[in-house]
């Protein structure tokens, strides 16, 4: 089994084996996965690594995290920064995770979201991707 300790730099060019893994494992210190080709990996981090990351290199192939797309909800992005700011936050006090991109609010798919959106009439799409939500910060406030 292969220790990755840190993300590395491969050398352009060179084929391409991906190591297919869940958000949820991005999001750990320490997990295992097996790349296509069936080579073991043992992940010990200090800082989590994310899709498209390059975990370990030979002189004859790269093996990139690939993340696995999952089912989101997708939400028009609302037209003033204000309005959008308000959504999310609702999305955040629902502890739910949220991606913001230039014209969508994508969240986590669950019964709760989908309830709350239904209460509240706002339109939203089903969708699958690679979702990639905002990481809180280390000190952030909770209300722990």
């Amino acid at each position: 089994m292969i220790i990755v300790r840190e993300k590395i730099s491969c050398p352009a060019g060179l084929p391409r084996i991906a190591i297919r893994v869940s958000r949820e494992q991005l999001s750990k210190g320490r997990w295992r996965a097996t790349a296509d080709d069936g080579t073991e990996f043992g992940f010990d981090l200090v800082v989590p690594l994310k899709h498209g990351d390059c975990a370990y290199c030979t002189d004859r192939a790269a093996y990139i995290l690939e993340q696995r797309p999952e089912k989101v909800l997708a939400l028009p992005l609302p037209p003033t920064a204000a309005e959008a700011a308000g959504l999310a936050w609702q999305l955040g006090n629902l502890h739910c995770p949220i991606e913001i991109t230039a014209d969508s609010i994508f969240v986590a798919d669950n019964p709760a979201v989908r309830k709350w959106l239904a209460t509240g009439h706002l339109s939203y799409a089903e969708t699958e991707r690679i979702f990639s939500p905002q990481r809180p910060h280390v000190h952030e406030h909770t209300h722990h």
